[in-house]
């Protein structure tokens, strides 16, 4: 469980931890899907792309499978993207966002508009291209961010954060530089990640232990294994499995990273700390 007493500094970083975790998963991390809960509340609509728009709007594209119902009004929808950790020996899922609102198709002049103006995400105008695909704007108010921390409502245009018609830095990293973080958190020797681990869940290190939950008895391939939840412009998120329950602990940046060479010198800052 999350201490109950923790630094300001601490607080603030966990907050943002949350907020990126939830601007990174509009923007077009993890996968989406949506259900049409008054036409048909058992079938979730996988979409292929979703992503922010230029001006700060929600977008999901589709194609191929019918529609729950007609796209010609707007529908009310349960928006859900789930984002899997990039760690290649488990499987984990990071964090999850859901949304209530309304979802809205565009003309095939307006999406012709859109795509001509760039104002589309990369891959949701990629997928635009298709002579079946629709593009729908999503409306919602708030977010509900759930990961190892808990449950987190947030105002959906503090999330957008689009402010006179300029949007805000994209967040960091983005879908398409996923990967590219996790090689780099996988080139970590093991014994660097535990000692990351073991300086939060020490106290050592700054920190926050976000949750410990009880767990049967563990494969023995998993048994004290540490794995990468998840890693940001914000900080670290690692998973201890032990033999009765799982730990996630967060540790913080001293300062945010923008990009791939500001992340690698961040957690080179973030080791110095924790073996000191």
């Amino acid at each position: 469980m999350s201490s109950p007493m923790l630094s300001a500094p601490i607080s603030q970083a966990l907050r943002g931890r949350t907020e990126s975790t939830a601007r990174r998963l509009l923007a077009g991390a993890g996968r989406a899907s949506f259900t049409a809960y008054r036409h048909d509340a058992q079938r979730a609509v996988d979409v292929p792309a979703h992503g922010l728009t230029s001006t700060g709007e929600l977008v999901v594209a589709h194609r191929g499978a019918a529609l729950p119902c007609e796209p010609t009004a707007p529908t009310q929808v349960r928006l859900d993207i789930r984002r899997e950790a990039t760690e290649a020996r488990v499987r984990i899922v990071a964090a999850t966002a859901h949304a209530l609102g309304s979802i809205e198709w565009l003309s095939a002049q307006a999406l012709d508009r859109a795509v001509a103006e760039g104002r589309l995400p990369p891959t949701v105008a990629l997928v635009a291209q298709a002579p079946d695909a629709l593009v729908g704007v999503v409306t919602c108010d708030r977010v509900l961010v759930h990961d190892a921390a808990g449950v987190t409502p947030l105002a959906f245009a503090d999330l957008a954060r689009v402010r006179r018609g300029r949007p805000a830095l994209a967040p960091f990293p983005s879908a398409d530089q996923e990967f590219e973080v996790a090689e780099l958190a996988a080139a970590l020797p093991e014994s660097d990640v535990y000692e990351l681990y073991a300086g939060v869940s020490s106290g050592r290190l700054a920190g926050s232990v976000l949750s410990q939950t009880p767990i049967a008895p563990s494969c023995r391939a998993t048994l004290g294994r540490i794995y990468w939840v998840d890693i940001d412009g914000v900080g670290v998120t690692l998973m201890h499995v032990g033999a009765g329950a799982t730990t996630v602990v967060f540790a913080p940046f001293a300062q945010p990273a923008r990009d791939l060479a500001q992340l690698s010198a961040r957690l080179t800052g973030l080791l110095h700390r924790a073996r000191s």
